[in-house]
């Protein structure tokens, strides 16, 4: 499986929820957010589906607590970060020939 390189970014939202949004390096424009409802959940997501080891999860979360967001530059299977794509309008097909 291909990997996209990008960066996660983590905010500590003022009700405790996180949001978590995978931004890529080649552009893209629409990424949609991942949320959850607090440090705990946010720390067992980033093991489970991004694939950081605990420790790193650990240390996120305690950066996430200090400075209410965080940046880090990763690479993710292409699945896992097509769940940060919103689906857009797919464009028409053109008729081809002289118009």
């Amino acid at each position: 499986m291909a990997e996209i390189t990008g960066r996660l970014v983590t905010a500590l939202l003022s009700n405790g929820t996180v949001r978590i949004i995978f931004v890529p390096h080649d552009g893209g424009g629409n990424e949609a957010p991942f949320i959850v409802k607090n440090l705990t959940t946010a720390e067992k997501e980033f093991v489970s589906t991004f694939g950081v080891t605990p420790v790193g999860a650990a240390w996120i979360r305690a950066e996430v607590e200090r400075n209410k967001s965080f940046c880090i530059h990763v690479s993710l299977d292409e699945t896992i970060a097509a769940l940060f794509c919103r689906a857009g309008p797919k464009p028409e097909p053109r008729a081809s020939g002289p118009g």
